[in-house]
């Protein structure tokens, strides 16, 4: 065996190892994630599913909401599912990842089963290191139809309009849960258009119709989201919302505060660059997209696919700033394909005879997972045998005892929250909701807008209505108060109501749950 045979069966075997190493760390986090509790935005949207489930609610109609209602539907189905609780919405979480890895290695495995696996497992460790408070976010859940749409468009068994109308279908689906998540779409096509091209046919033609069945399988999904709300008398609310409240909660950064003008563009540049803590990746990813583009022996139809891959990650790295908040989640997708990139440092080389041209991609690879930890702090705490903190320090928990202790059959529950726990403990409490509102933080930004005082205003007319038993109102500064021009603390409207018709029943640590008063139900 040559010295450079024998290098190349170095750098397979530890390959391999690594793998073998990056597999174990993720069956363990895994394993060890199925103790968590469901936190922040998560149990928020499965009340919404459970509204929806249980309680026959209509998104728009029966209740206010900022979310596309492809959310509403996808948390619906995954609180049947897991019956809305811990455990089970932790299986569903990971048969989910699984089912992004399984299609992530599909596409990539003829790069090589190693470039597959790598992607994919990174991918996992990833999500996985953001803990639960990222747990089955939407930027997260609108991966999975994407990732199969570049499957299918990879495929050869699918003649090109079949393939065009599921690839469009599939971002479709994507877009039900939040519009700009389209925004890779053109990209893919200008890819199935250049594979038309390469066996033969018109250009032009090939763009055109290429393109209009991408559009009708992009359509399916939009209009049958669209019929449905038509049907339940929910369109017009709708399109109320996305007219009149999106741009104002557009205007909010990531940090609960109105900007505007030059000060808005100086802020999304500085969240922009630092591309949610993940800058180390791209190194390994521009290392990766270089080696398999002009150091390796992949197909002419497979470097088209590299670039199609480079373009994904540059749109998605675009993709949060749309919305301008630059949360962790709202980075998922463009950490997604970087890694997809990251990997290519693994791709067959053996037909380069330098050693350090072999090595070097593998090293930068390496180093970015040694730098990056892969494991989230909440493993390593339960590796040590420290009990993870209930939500919100027990506060959940506490809210969900008493509403469970005393709730009748009928009663109603009022949460004055957005994620600091009262609508969580609404969820395990299986308590039903007042009035069209499942937060109140709409009420308290661009407080000038006509939009907003029509909102406050209808909030108290319903609430009057509905006479809710109980009001929870989280007073607690971790719940995400607005601040700035144009927002404030108060409603003297809604204290005054209060303090007339309702009495203090419990007060706990940053909340107070409000009874109404007995003359007046």
């Amino acid at each position: 065996m040559s010295a450079g045979d024998l290098g190349i069966q170095m750098i397979n075997v530890f390959k391999k190892l690594l793998l073998i190493m990056l597999a174990g760390i993720l069956v363990a986090v895994a394993l060890y994630s199925l103790q968590w509790r469901v936190l922040h935005d998560s149990p928020i949207m499965l009340y919404i599913g459970m509204l929806i489930d249980r309680y026959g609610f209509v998104p728009y109609r029966d209740f206010f909401d900022m979310n596309m209602a492809g959310t509403d539907f996808a948390y619906a189905m995954i609180g049947r599912l897991s019956g809305y609780t811990d455990f089970g919405t932790r299986v569903i979480d990971l048969l989910w990842l699984s089912a992004i890895m399984a299609f992530a290695f599909l596409r990539s495995r003829k790069f090589g089963w190693e470039v597959a696996a790598a992607g994919a497992l990174l991918f996992g460790l990833l999500y996985l290191k953001s803990g639960p408070y990222n747990s089955l976010q939407r930027e997260y859940l609108l991966i999975l139809p994407i990732v199969v749409g570049l499957w299918v468009s990879s495929l050869a068994r699918f003649h090109w309009p079949v393939k065009n109308v599921l690839v469009g279908l599939c971002f479709g689906v994507a877009a039900t849960m939040k519009p700009h998540a389209a925004i890779g779409l053109p990209i893919v096509l200008i890819f199935l258009c250049s594979e038309i091209t390469a066996v033969g046919h018109s250009r032009w033609r090939s763009l055109l119709f290429g393109t209009l069945a991408a559009i009708l399988g992009f359509s399916l999904p939009i209009l049958a989201m669209i019929g449905y709300l038509a049907l339940n008398g929910a369109l017009f609310s709708f399109l109320d919302v996305a007219k009149n409240y999106w741009p104002l909660y557009s205007g909010l950064t990531g940090t609960h505060q109105p900007m505007e003008g030059i000060t808005r563009f100086q802020w999304l540049f500085e969240q922009y660059r630092q591309l949610g803590g993940s800058q180390l990746w791209l190194a390994p990813g521009l290392m990766g997209s270089y080696v398999a583009l002009f150091r390796s022996s992949l197909p002419p139809a497979q470097r088209r696919q590299i670039i199609m891959l480079v373009g994904l990650t540059i749109c998605y790295s675009i993709y949060p700033a749309l919305a301008g908040k630059f949360w962790y989640y709202h980075w998922l997708p463009y950490i997604f394909f970087i890694l997809q990139l990251s990997a290519l440092c693994l791709v067959d080389q053996s037909r380069i005879t330098q050693r350090f041209a072999r090595t070097f991609p593998l090293a930068i690879f390496t180093l970015a997972i040694l730098l990056n930890d892969v494991a989230p702090g909440e493993f390593y705490d339960q590796v040590q045998g420290r009990n993870l903190a209930p939500p919100k320090d027990g506060r959940v928990d506490a809210i969900a005892h008493f509403l469970r202790e005393n709730l009748e059959p009928d009663d109603t529950v009022q949460p004055l929250d957005w994620t600091g726990g009262a609508v969580h403990a609404m969820l395990i409490a299986r308590a039903k909701l007042a009035t069209p509102f499942v937060y109140d933080f709409h009420f308290y930004h661009h407080i000038s807008n006509g939009y907003i005082q029509n909102l406050r205003s209808r909030f108290v007319r319903t609430l009057m209505v509905a006479q809710p038993r109980y009001i929870i109102q989280i007073q607690s500064d971790d719940k995400p108060w607005v601040s700035g021009p144009d927002t404030t603390r108060e409603f003297p409207e809604l204290q005054s109501m209060m303090e007339r018709d309702y009495a203090p029943a419990f007060r706990g640590n940053g909340y107070t749950i409000h009874e109404r008063r007995a003359q007046g139900r």
